[in-house]
């Protein structure tokens, strides 16, 4: 089961993926991943880690800070 926390993260990054134009194949080829992987990710069966969270801050030119909630969540 996956933490709010990492539901939260994977809602920020989906915006902001769909904010940018950025598609799923997009993501997937920048991370060297596949895009099962990534279509996981995004119905909350796998999450990113914190390795992906910096390499998709390099991809949507932000500070990985951006991609993460500004307040803990509780689960």
């Amino acid at each position: 089961m996956i933490s709010n926390f990492l539901k939260q993260v994977t809602e920020i990054v989906l915006r902001k993926r769909k904010e940018l134009g950025i598609t799923q194949e997009m993501i997937a080829r920048h991370l060297n991943m596949s895009t099962g992987f990534i279509s996981n990710v995004e119905s909350y069966k796998k999450h990113y880690n914190l390795n992906h969270i910096n390499q998709l801050a390099i991809l949507f030119q932000c500070s990985p800070k951006d991609l993460i909630p500004d307040q803990p969540v509780k689960d």
